[in-house]
């Protein structure tokens, strides 16, 4: 009996052969199968003008996939843990008509800033997939659509402006700085903390970070010298190429980039504060050559006002 059920199972295929035909699928196991199909991130990079993915797709089911698309997209915010999809989608590059079962390929797809650029509500770190094709062979009753959201807490885009961007890659927070021509001119990474990235003027880029609060370290970048400066703990103010900072006791005005060009202490009986910079209420540069300045004096913190002279003209920013 077991080789007349083996000799009739080779006449039904030769017969499917013959006529072109492949075994119908039931829609139950349409359903089984296609869960077995799996998209996963395998990179995000953040372009001046916009954002490119490239993930895999495996065919983990035992037939095969036939003419599918597979599009990525950006959800949009519905309110707090709540999205929906985007109509703007992506159409992946590099993909193949069929795809074997067992068989993995490489996928691209770019969304162009344009799509989330200026819009709170569009979520950049959180986008989706949709796959659409046929189970086995083109018919209907094979025809398929899946989705779900794409893993990139490893790649996560975090924020992108016109002259900046700044990735999570695992643990760390990559800082991209580029000129107006979109070129990258500065990169820096930072473990576990994210910086706070601004412009301020003359092309100068403030980049600050956290120590818990209170306390934070700043450090500036000139995009058009490429030059990077020290590093200032709680600076009290900046204004044009001018720091003015607490250190080790005393008040100091100094030039942001290079301290052989300006630099000045004031020394005074400041008090004994928890953040040494809350010494110092308020501080303002008043006219070319004067300094205003507010600040606790001694232990019984008495609190004191004063014009300081500085040794040349600061020129206020405006």
């Amino acid at each position: 009996m077991k080789k007349i059920v083996c000799i009739l199972l080779s006449v039904t295929t030769l017969m499917l052969i013959a006529t072109g035909c492949s075994p119908k699928i039931k829609t139950q196991e349409v359903s089984t199968e296609i869960d077995k199909i799996e998209v996963e991130v395998t990179d995000v990079s953040i372009q001046p003008s916009g954002l490119d993915f490239t993930f895999k797709l495996k065919n983990g089911s035992k037939y095969l996939i036939k003419q599918n698309v597979v599009y990525i997209g950006l959800r949009i915010k519905k309110g707090e843990n709540r999205y929906t999809s985007n109509n703007c989608k992506a159409e992946a590059e590099g993909n193949k008509l069929d795809i074997s079962p067992g068989e993995e390929i490489s996928l691209s797809a770019f969304i162009p800033k344009e799509n989330y650029e200026d819009n709170d509500m569009i979520d950049i770190t959180t986008p989706f997939y949709k796959i659409e094709g046929y189970l086995n062979e083109v018919d209907n009753s094979n025809r398929f659509g899946i989705g779900g959201s794409l893993d990139v807490r490893e790649y996560s885009a975090i924020l992108v402006d016109d002259f900046y961007a700044i990735i999570k890659d695992k643990d760390n927070y990559i800082l991209t700085i580029y000129n107006t021509d979109k070129k990258v001119i500065y990169n820096e990474n930072f473990p576990h903390k994210k910086p706070h990235v601004s412009k301020l003027y003359n092309d100068i880029v403030k980049i600050s970070v956290s120590l818990g609060s209170p306390n934070s370290y700043v450090y500036f970048f000139d995009m058009k010298n490429h030059a990077v400066s020290e590093v200032y703990c709680n600076p009290k103010l900046i204004d044009q190429k001018k720091i003015v900072f607490v250190k080790e006791g005393k008040l100091i005005i100094s030039d942001l980039f290079d301290e052989a060009s300006f630099y000045q202490e004031i020394k005074r009986d400041f008090s004994p504060t928890a953040k040494p910079s809350d010494a110092i209420v308020e501080v303002e540069f008043m006219k070319d050559k004067e300094l205003y300045i507010e600040y606790l004096e001694g232990k019984n913190f008495t609190r004191k006002r004063e014009f300081v002279q500085i040794k040349d003209p600061v020129g206020k920013f405006r």
